[in-house]
Order: C-alpha cells, then structure tokens, then sequence
C-alpha cells in the first residue's frame, strides 16, 4: 500500500540564474496533505560565486529574494543536504524544472558527502504567471495539479 504522507512530495528550487554558473538560492518541498511545508533559504558556497554570471538580478525581480539575504538568513548546503535526506528519504518527488531542479540538486549534493536519498520525478507544469516564485509556494503549486493526476479517478 501506498503510504501518501510520506512517499509523494513535491519541490523546488529558486536560483541565482539560469547560467551555467547558476546555483541554488532557496529549496522549498511539501508532503500530500501539506502537512509538511519547508523551505531554505540556502547560503552559497564560495566555489560557487567564483565564476562570472552566477548572479543575475534579471532572476532575483523573479523570485524577490536579494543577495544579501542569502548571505544573511541562508543555512549552509551540508544543513539542507541533511534536511532534504531526513524528511524526503526514499520518497519520489516531483518537480517541474527537469533539467534545472537536478542540476542545482546535484550542484548542492556535490558539495557534501552525501547522496540523495529520495528520486526526482519530472512533472510537466509551466506555474502561475504574474507572482513571485518562492520555492515553498511553487512546490505548493506543483503539489495540486499532482495530486490532480494521483488522485483522481480513473
């Protein structure tokens, strides 16, 4: 049997840009029920900002979230690695970034020691137009037309 509240989560990340030398800004993820809503602000790594273009404010207008608040409130990447691995551990989460979510996924995890412990699934959902994209309510969003398709009837 399927367990929902801990098996089916949704996520996703805010980034600095969308360059090559983009990196993730802010992690946000929620359980079925919504019971369960968290979201990271996330403090780069140095190796990250050492390259050009890493940085475009273009995509802070999106997501609203400067750069000195990442530096200010954002945890290390080893903390959200632990917390991601905790709470989402050998779940399937679902994401509508495709290649951005696992790149910044992986730019994240490369960092540590660790490995994800859950699977991204890619759900194809182009978001609300004219709001700002947070992580947390992004991930809100992409849970309804999930749960759309998980449950409804056949």
């Amino acid at each position: 049997m399927v367990d929902f509240d801990r098996d089916f989560w949704t996520l996703d990340f805010e980034a600095s840009s969308l360059s090559q030398s983009s990196y993730p800004i802010e992690v946000g993820y929620c359980n079925l029920f919504l019971d369960v809503r968290k979201s990271f602000l996330i403090r780069p790594a140095h190796i990250w900002t050492r390259f050009p273009g890493g940085w475009s404010e273009e995509s802070a207008k999106i997501h609203g979230i400067t750069i000195e608040e990442i530096y200010t409130d954002g945890i290390d990447p080893e903390t959200v690695c632990e917390e991601l691995n905790a709470d989402l551990d050998n779940s399937a989460v679902f994401v509508d970034g495709g290649f951005y979510d696992l790149f910044w996924l992986e730019k994240l995890y490369d960092l540590t020691d660790m490995e994800p412990s859950f699977h991204l699934s890619y759900v194809h959902y182009n978001g609300k137009e004219n709001t700002k994209h947070r992580a947390l309510a992004d991930a809100i969003d992409l849970w309804y037309e999930v749960e759309k398709s998980i449950c409804s009837p056949s």
